[in-house]
């Protein structure tokens, strides 16, 4: 007797273990599955400005000297679909070059300035080397490059270059002024 209801639950549990298998494998039940995984990665807005040459460039000069051959090498870089405007503006309320003891070059935006003279300015290399009108700060930024879409991986450059002239009654000294280089997306 025993060995009779031992196998009436061996069947019974057989069978309560062969259905579920059963049909989940049945032919009429299998369906693809499928599972949709997104990739992908954010960029930000990107914007970068590099100065190839010095950060100060003071240069020497006598009387009725003129100085002309330092630059400074801008190259913008962006990924901005609108692209950039490139500016530059004086750090303070003057765009002259000022010695210690206050004594000035004024800034020229109008002619070449020429040994004699005494003057200083910056040349767009972004535009043929055209003079640079700077403006003082709180002045509207003068703008050196605009560029509409995003640059090459190789950026966009040009050379500023700076030139000044001295006369001969400009008193000895070391001037100096600052400017900003703004490079921001449209």
């Amino acid at each position: 007797m025993s060995k009779i209801k031992f196998a009436a639950l061996g069947v019974a549990a057989l069978g309560v273990a062969a259905l579920p298998v059963a049909a989940s494998y049945a032919a009429d039940d299998i369906t693809d599955k499928t599972n949709t995984v997104e990739y992908g990665i954010t960029i930000d807005d990107s914007i970068t400005l590099a100065n190839a040459g010095a950060a100060s460039i003071v240069k020497t000069a006598g009387m009725s000297a003129l100085v002309d051959d330092s630059t400074t090498a801008l190259t913008v870089t962006t990924n901005h679909s609108s692209g950039f405007n490139l500016t530059v503006i004086d750090t303070d309320a003057t765009t002259a070059l000022t010695n210690a003891t206050n004594d000035t070059i004024a800034y020229n935006s109008d002619s070449a300035v020429a040994a004699g003279t005494a003057g200083w300015q910056l040349l767009n290399g972004f535009d043929s080397d055209a003079i640079i009108a700077l403006p003082a700060d709180g002045g509207t930024a003068a703008v050196l490059k605009t560029q509409n879409g995003p640059t090459t991986t190789d950026g966009v450059s040009g050379a500023i270059t700076f030139k000044a002239a001295t006369a001969n009654n400009t008193a000895a000294g070391t001037y100096t002024d600052s400017v900003i280089y703004t490079a921001a997306v449209k």
